[in-house]
């Protein structure tokens, strides 16, 4: 029989975290989550841009002290863990009916679908325009079904695209959730089973079952987060900015990644069709706890092991250093790679920690500067790859350092106004027009 009181907790303000009309937020902890929801959108608009240095401004090549590469992975698992979090908010009503299985999978098509359709024609224009590239109808079929990384590969010209199907994989998960009311310890229980079964016999499991399998892991936590005690603190805005700082630095200082990899118990690429389909790895779990931590305080929830937590995030670069520092390759790492900002963030994360009383002020501005942003940060993650390749078509204003950094300024800023279109005008458009 199915228990209709699945997530029977009470959650406070359990509201989506997307402004209800233009000017209205919902309470203090979904502004919050706003906030860790846009820097994390803006960290992978700038990783990409960054990495595809070469395509944004014709032979370019970022200086080695100054290629700091910002931690793109880690933020779409952070997705991963916002997106159950949030299904877990707003779906508190088991669905166990035709009706509401219907009602559930209209709002996430609303959500997702419209902004997602243009993303797919704008980088069918570029690739087609710019880089005399066609795509197979094929192809492009199972991109706008959801299937790019299932069945096929992403188009190269929007390659963030591959967690887009993934998403949609744990949407549909969650019908069977809810209808029967699992408990998510057992839905990890069952991903760790598939995950194993996949990678030691993948003769059994299709191997990227495994990715899907780590990347549900996620979602799930972030599903269970959404039912755990919300503390009535008081918000401390300079812990936030300290986490955000944190986050900069984590994906290069996370030691704990190293003894994963070392254990070699990580997906072989030549088991698989495509990158994609073994690109969320055993050693992402590494990431696990720093993704809980950022929910919990960005959320206000609370469980009993929350400092201890908190404790070994921040400890873990210190580790990092360490080892380094023991080898004696540090300094050849900061004159040879971005090691130097991914030192000063965390610096800077600790002195947000220590002097919190004198950096309240500052640090309300900066989350308060993050919110916004958060709002449209679905439609800049789906429109800024193809960006890269429309602003890098341009040949003039091209050579130098500084000419690299216009092109920056210019593509942020065009990304930013593009995805502030899709959200805010486009988006209430056909939200309105499938509605009715």
């Amino acid at each position: 029989m199915i228990n209709k009181n699945w997530m029977s907790r009470p959650v406070p303000h359990a509201v989506s975290v997307q402004p209800q009309q233009a000017g209205e937020y919902p309470r203090k902890f979904e502004l919050n989550l706003e906030a860790l929801r846009g820097g994390a959108a803006l960290i992978v608009v700038i990783r990409h841009a960054i990495l595809l240095s070469p395509s944004l401004m014709k032979g370019y090549e970022i200086p080695g002290p100054w290629k700091y590469v910002p931690p793109g992975h880690l933020s779409v698992l952070i997705f991963f863990m916002l997106s159950g979090y949030v299904i877990g908010l707003t779906n508190k009503t088991p669905i166990n009916s035709w009706e509401s299985c219907g009602e559930y999978l209209k709002r996430r098509f609303i959500r997702l679908y419209p902004i997602y359709l243009l993303s797919i024609i704008l980088t069918l224009a570029v690739a087609f325009l710019l880089l005399n590239k066609v795509y197979s109808w094929s192809l492009i079929i199972q991109h706008l079904t959801f299937l790019q990384v299932t069945l096929g590969v992403v188009i190269k010209e929007n390659n963030p695209l591959w967690s887009l199907n993934y998403e949609v994989v744990y949407y549909v998960i969650f019908i069977v959730i809810s209808s029967f009311s699992i408990r998510p310890a057992l839905i990890i229980a069952i991903s760790l089973l598939v995950v194993v079964i996949a990678t030691v016999m993948p003769q059994w499991l299709h191997p990227m079952l495994a990715s899907y399998g780590y990347g549900l892991i996620y979602w799930v936590i972030g599903l269970w987060l959404a039912k755990c005690h919300t503390s009535n603190t008081t918000t401390k805005f300079p812990q936030l900015v300290s986490f955000m700082l944190l986050f900069l630095s984590f994906e290069q200082m996370n030691y704990m990644q190293r003894v994963f990899q070392m254990l070699g118990l990580d997906i072989s690429l030549k088991q698989v069709d495509n990158y994609h389909q073994q690109i969320v790895q055993f050693s992402d779990l590494s990431y696990l706890l720093f993704c809980m931590v950022g929910i919990m305080l960005f959320t206000d929830k609370k469980i009993r092991v929350y400092r201890g937590l908190k404790f070994v995030i921040y400890f873990m670069p210190i580790v990092y250093l360490a080892v380094r520092l023991n080898k004696g390759d540090l300094m050849s790492l900061i004159e040879n790679t971005g090691v130097g900002f991914t030192i000063l963030f965390y610096l800077l994360s600790l002195l947000f920690l220590l002097k919190a009383e004198a950096l309240d002020k500052l640090s309300r501005k900066v989350i308060a500067w993050l919110i916004p942003l958060g709002s449209i940060s679905y439609g800049i993650y789906v429109v800024h790859y193809p960006i890269i390749f429309i602003i890098g078509s341009f040949s003039y204003f091209s050579g130098s350092a500084f000419e690299f950094s216009t092109r920056m300024i210019i593509y942020l800023a065009t990304t930013l106004s593009v995805g502030y279109l899709l959200e805010k005008k486009m988006q209430p458009f056909f939200r309105n027009m499938i509605i009715r």
